[in-house]
């Protein structure tokens, strides 16, 4: 099931760098915490639409951001240590 916590984040793209929070379903309470269900909250309006990458926890996922509304556009993925 999973508990919702809030993390930071940045995101990258569209010539741009910005710092967000994102709010996730962890799925795992252990220190190799894996995430679902990831949401892009508490970032710039200002940004363009298009193609993002969101770096957060030891994670990573493409996010879309499309007419102002931020989508996932892959599940969180681990990166390699």
């Amino acid at each position: 099931m999973g508990t919702l916590v809030l993390l930071q984040g940045v995101l990258h793209g569209m010539l741009h760098q910005a710092q967000c929070e994102i709010v996730a379903r962890k799925l795992s309470v252990d220190i190799s915490a894996e995430y679902s269900d990831c949401i892009v909250v508490g970032v710039s309006a200002e940004l363009p639409d298009g193609l993002y990458l969101a770096v957060f926890e030891g994670h990573s996922m493409r996010i879309v951001r499309d007419h102002g509304i931020w989508l996932a556009a892959s599940p969180a993925k681990r990166e390699p240590a």
